[in-house]
């Protein structure tokens, strides 16, 4: 089998599709994609084109690199930069709120608004500072990274979805909390 049909298979498999779904989609026969993937014959520009749009990847990765490795890197990378963001993010969020807190105690301890208001602007200015350079860098490696699959299994969109809207409306609590016991 030749890089182009491997990577093809691995494209495919991936994506849970089997031969003759791609070959649907493609309006191809079975028989077509089975030679494909074991180098017997080869697509047509166009067809190459749909494939790339298809598994969401560039041709040069199709036809000539080993894209199982290639995946595997860019999964990786993609789970510490995507780390690194939510780093950024809870940071300026806590700052932000840290900033709200700051000023409630000391206006607790009777200190000028000024000093207040000068702390909490201080505090906000780090916070989306710190929330510009989390965008940028996000910004930047979508760039350079335009054809990053999805890579999550369901299992793990699952437990996701199951726990993000308690822990927002946790987070949404506390700060009402926050809110309502600084008053």
């Amino acid at each position: 089998m030749d890089v182009f049909g491997e990577n093809l298979q691995f494209y495919r498999k991936q994506k849970s599709m089997t031969q003759e779904q791609l070959a649907e989609q493609l309006e191809v026969s079975r028989q077509t994609v089975s030679k494909w993937e074991a180098g017997a014959s080869y697509p047509e520009m166009e067809k190459i084109l749909q494939l790339c749009d298809t598994f969401s990847c560039d041709m040069d990765t199709l036809l000539r690199k080993d894209a199982a490795v290639l995946e595997t890197a860019d999964s990786q990378g993609y789970a510490r930069h995507m780390e690194k963001r939510r780093r950024y993010i809870t940071f300026g969020v806590a700052f932000l709120i840290l900033g709200v807190a700051m000023t409630q105690i000391l206006e607790g301890f009777q200190k000028p608004e000024q000093v207040s208001n000068m702390v909490f602007l201080s505090m906000a200015i780090v916070s989306v500072l710190v929330f510009v350079v989390a965008g940028l860098e996000h910004s930047v490696y979508q760039k350079n990274h335009p054809f990053i699959p999805d890579f999550y299994t369901a299992k793990e969109k699952a437990e996701f979805e199951e726990k993000f809207p308690r822990r927002a409306a946790s987070g949404i609590g506390l700060m009402f909390l926050l809110w309502a016991y600084s008053q």
